[in-house]
């Protein structure tokens, strides 16, 4: 409400850019800087997490398979710091089926599990997150503890270099560029450069090849 065309556009850019890199964040495949050419790519959880790893074999998410990755991960010498379970919708209805247990009622009735625990694992339980960019047979254990991104700051455009001169010295995380005016017409671009750092990866675990029906 209030907002100006450009600024409009802008805050559906940012969106989108931060849906991008959930994405990237959890599906990206690392590609390394070549030439000037190369579309250069960060790489995610699904192919990071090498150590730590249970196969599904197309079967359902079971009890099983969440303590053998969990015994994998205390002999990797799991910190334990903010460690949760990343999962989709479909996945997440299977944790609540193997975790969940609702008391008689007359009136009301099912789960909504959203935090479980498992022997080996953090004192505390671990939280189930729910995210829509997760591979569909896929499920991590992930300490968020360790994960952040990382910026390589860009250069800002003159709009906002004039608005604070610590934008010229320092760059931006995200800029925008306008380009140039045809008529009444104004448009630019958002731009950023930007990376994941997972920490170490045997401090993650993952379930692979799980069934999705």
């Amino acid at each position: 409400k209030g907002l100006t065309g450009i600024e409009f556009q802008k805050m559906v850019g940012l969106k989108q850019l931060a849906v991008n890199a959930d994405y990237s964040f959890l599906q990206g495949t690392f590609v390394d800087l070549g030439t000037s050419a190369t579309a250069v790519a960060t790489r995610g959880l699904k192919n990071a997490i090498t150590t730590n790893t249970v196969a599904g074999g197309g079967l359902k998410l079971s009890k099983a398979m969440i303590e053998e990755a969990i015994r994998k991960m205390v002999v990797s010498g799991a910190l334990w710091g903010n460690t949760v379970f990343l999962c989709n919708a479909f996945q997440f209805q299977m944790l609540d089926d193997i975790y969940g247990f609702a008391p008689m009622d007359r009136t009301t009735g099912g789960t909504a599990i959203s935090r479980f625990f498992v022997p080996g694992g953090p004192a505390s339980g671990i939280p189930a997150l729910f995210d829509p960019q997760m591979p569909t047979d896929e499920v991590y254990f992930t300490d968020l503890a360790l994960c952040s991104p990382v910026f390589l700051p860009v250069p800002p455009s003159m709009d906002e270099v004039n608005q604070t001169a610590s934008y010229a010295a320092n760059g931006l995380d995200v800029a925008y560029y306008t380009k140039g005016t045809i008529a009444a017409k104004k448009g630019g671009f958002l731009y950023m450069q930007i990376g994941f750092d997972y920490g170490a990866e045997e401090m993650h675990g993952a379930l692979t090849g799980l069934a999705t029906s």
